[in-house]
């Protein structure tokens, strides 16, 4: 049986059909409205007015006048106009916002994008973020672009709708396939209609701009390349009827796109925050304001602090507002010291020893340097702030995509107690959002400004009594994950699902062996995806040379290993356990050519054991006796893990390959051997 047996131009939404003949059911499906299919798929903490960014930086009242003005008479002067695929677009549909880090620019957007939405001008936005793994997936990019087109133009909305219903995996695609189908197809629809003459409607009433943040904090260079190739094909074609705002720091590959005779040099104008919009007079506006706000709420005397000393901390911004906002965030810390914090921050030596020609965010770096101090284990606190950073779990919404954990999750993580939140983090609140113990379990920690990560990622910024390495992080979180892996889940949560984001489940998910990720930028700022298990944590940790750790070595000792190797052996995580087996034979711990130390014994005489057990065909007693000649692993090296059907260094067999231990080679060189040793001994008595 059939739906709509020889129908003609017939369009569903949003129903369940159900094809009934006498007693039996025969067919039932839903189809549901392509514009809800595309809200599935929108990052929407990434729009201006999420929820998410409820208290995002915005420009303070009176500064940033002149280069806001600037920007909205670009807005309302550059009109684009919809051009046949042949024709040239108008100058200028791109305006390229740049500046350092911590010059102001996703304040800047921010209201930007309030206005430009109070005037009915705001096509769409999407705010960047490496804080957010929905937030820097260059893949939600356009969907999140056209589900804000759809709703601020009506005539867009069916045609989107129709192009997603006849292709739901179309969010899978490139970013090009994208654009294509979900925005300029359907915007030409649109336009072809306006110019039939549908009564009452025109163009120009669109909205006209896309607002775009923090690009540098999207994928890696590639995709924002990709993200720019796109969007300019676009509006040289004509074919995107609105002009484009992009902000980001002028590295040298946006210098190239943007540059004159560069790809969309003669597009576009650039505004850079620089001397010339005189950021000086606008930090010190903020500051004035913000002194006034510390001055009610501690209630200190009018006056203070005097006017030599703000025009000193106008000075040391050197035009970076994140200084400025830094500073006043530090002042009003949990400590409620106001003035005692700006004493210190007074004190502070300009650049730390670093030259402010080498170094232009030397004051920035020096305020960091002065907070992160005041730490009592400023290292302790760098590492776990690191980790925080840089670990995130599979997505919640069952995409495999990565998200963020909350601050309760990475506390059980780090088995931190409330007291030791405090510890670690309670001088930090100019540098880190922490929840409320309320809203531990909803909402994450997160780092206030990126250039704190660049700031700790440099020794030569942060200082080499700052500055902590990849591998101390990755021997940290193997170290959390031997202390909290727990085959049996969190107590009260009953079974997984893909959803899952405990830690403490281990590899006890459904589908968390597949999608987990430690997620780590590493000293070079490149994307590093370690997967959450024993093998990946030990290789990477191997590699960076301090696997002899006290601290390591005790809980590599400590550690429970028959649970952990039962629950390999249940999911038949072979590779697995091939790599730890491998992994555990290092110098590190305490192994040599004929002599395994103690924590490799214990390993892999019960990964030995187990597997007998369970009947696995494991090596035999001469070939394990032949592999201890073999020199094990040095530290700073990487044993390559063995693969799925061929161990060449592997020592374990697949599961499939039930039966005998011992094959009957084996069994003949042994019985061989025990015939010499028993002639030899005969010999000997003879």
């Amino acid at each position: 049986m059939s739906f709509f047996n020889e129908a003609t131009n017939t369009t569903v939404f949003n129903s369940t059909l159900t094809a009934v003949a006498g007693n039996y059911v025969h067919q039932t499906f839903e189809a549901k409205d392509g514009m809800k299919i595309l809200a599935d798929h929108i990052a929407a903490d990434a729009l201006y007015d999420s929820l998410a960014r409820f208290d995002s930086p915005r420009c303070e009242k009176d500064t940033r006048i002149v280069v806001q003005d600037d920007i909205m008479g670009w807005v309302f002067g550059t009109i684009p106009r919809p051009t046949t695929a042949t024709s040239r677009a108008p100058n200028w549909t791109w305006l390229w916002l740049s500046g350092p880090a911590g010059a102001g620019k996703s304040a800047i957007q921010q209201t930007i994008a309030e206005r430009c939405d109070a005037a009915g001008v705001l096509a769409a936005s999407f705010f960047f973020s490496h804080q957010s793994a929905e937030r820097d997936n260059p893949r939600k990019l356009v969907a999140t672009l056209a589900y804000q087109i759809a709703l601020k133009v009506p005539e867009v909305r069916r045609y989107m709708a129709e192009e997603v219903e006849a292709d739901v995996v179309v969010f899978r695609r490139s970013v090009r396939a994208q654009m294509e189908a979900l925005v300029l197809r359907p915007v030409e629809r649109a336009l072809l209609d306006l110019e039939e003459g549908t009564p009452g409607q025109n163009w120009m009433k669109w909205p006209k701009v896309i607002l775009i943040d923090g690009l540098d904090e999207c994928g890696g260079e590639r995709e924002r390349g990709e993200v720019l190739d796109v969007l300019h094909d676009a509006l040289r074609s004509g074919r995107l009827p609105f002009c484009v705002l992009v902000a980001r720091r002028p590295e040298l590959p946006m210098r190239e796109f943007f540059k004159a005779g560069g790809v969309g040099g003669d597009l576009t104008r650039n505004i850079v925050l620089d001397e010339g919009y005189n950021p000086d007079m606008d930090i010190r506006i903020y500051l004035l304001a913000s002194f006034r706000w510390i001055r009610e709420k501690y209630q200190l005397e009018e006056g203070w602090p005097s006017e030599g000393v703000i025009e000193s901390l106008v000075d040391k911004a050197s035009g970076h507002f994140i200084y400025a906002s830094t500073v006043v965030k530090f002042l009003d810390d949990s400590s409620c010291r106001p003035k005692e914090n700006l004493e210190l921050v007074l004190r502070l030596r300009k650049g730390g020893g670093i030259g402010v020609l080498k170094n232009p965010y030397a004051p920035l770096d020096t305020i960091y340097r002065a907070i992160l101090k005041q730490c009592p284990d400023p290292v302790e606190s760098i590492l776990a702030l690191k980790i925080i950073i840089g670990l995130k779990p599979p997505s919640r919404s069952g995409t495999g995509a990565v998200s963020t954990f909350t601050a309760r999750e990475i506390n059980t993580f780090l088995q931190l107690e409330p007291s030791d939140v405090g510890r670690l983090f309670g001088r930090l609140h100019s540098l880190l959002f922490l929840p409320s113990r309320e809203e531990q379990g909803l909402r994450p920690y997160w780092v206030h400004h990126k250039s704190l990560l660049d700031f700790l990622a440099e020794p030569a910024r942060c200082g080499e009594d700052l500055f902590v390495s990849p591998g101390a992080i990755f021997a940290r979180a193997c170290v959390q994950y031997l202390r909290t892996w727990n085959p049996a889940g969190v107590k009260g949560i009953d079974g997984c699902h893909r959803s899952c984001g405990q830690f403490r489940h281990g590899e006890n998910c459904n589908t968390r062996n597949e999608d987990a990720r430690l997620y780590f930028v590493p000293k070079d700022v490149r994307t590093l995806y370690i997967p959450l298990s024993l093998s990946s944590l030990l290789s990477v940790t191997l590699e960076s040379g301090i696997l002899a750790s006290k601290i390591f070595s005790a809980e590599m000792e400590a550690f429970d290993i028959g649970p952990w190797v039962c629950e390999q052996i249940k999911n038949r995580k072979v590779v697995e356990l091939n790599h730890v087996y491998l992994l555990v034979h290092c110098t590190g711990f305490g192994c040599r050519k004929t002599r395994c130390g103690y924590i490799c014994r214990r390993w892999r005489e019960e990964i030995i054991r187990l597997c007998t057990e369970a009947q696995w065909k494991v090596p035999s007693l001469c070939e394990r006796l032949g592999r201890m000649v073999n020199s094990p692993f040095n530290l700073g090296t990487t044993p390559d893990p063995p693969g799925d059907t061929a161990f060449g260094h592997g020592l374990l067999l697949s599961p499939e390959q039930h039966g005998s231990s011992w094959s009957t080679s084996t069994k003949w060189i042994i019985l061989g051997c025990i015939l010499i040793l028993f002639a030899k001994f005969l010999g000997g008595h003879l």
